[in-house]
């Protein structure tokens, strides 16, 4: 991927998490595997209901705890 490309990419998440920010949507992102090739942490980001925090929390809590928890950098 070029820097220009991963650039618009970014750029583009950042809006989209403005957006839901905006709207007052709670999200947590929960890290769930590394990539293979990179070691890079891969996570799931969980986007809930306005007002459902606790709710979303819990649910981020079992997911993570049933896929082994927080990913320790690769050294």
């Amino acid at each position: 991927m070029s820097a220009k490309v991963a650039e618009r990419a970014g750029v583009s998440r950042l809006k989209d998490l403005q957006r839901r920010a905006a709207l007052g949507l709670p999200a947590v992102c929960v890290p769930v595997m590394r990539a293979d090739e990179s070691g890079l942490p891969v996570g799931v980001q969980l986007i809930g209901a306005r007002g459902s925090e606790r709710s979303l929390l819990s649910l981020a809590a079992e997911l993570e705890s049933s896929l082994g928890g927080w990913l320790r950098p690769p050294d």
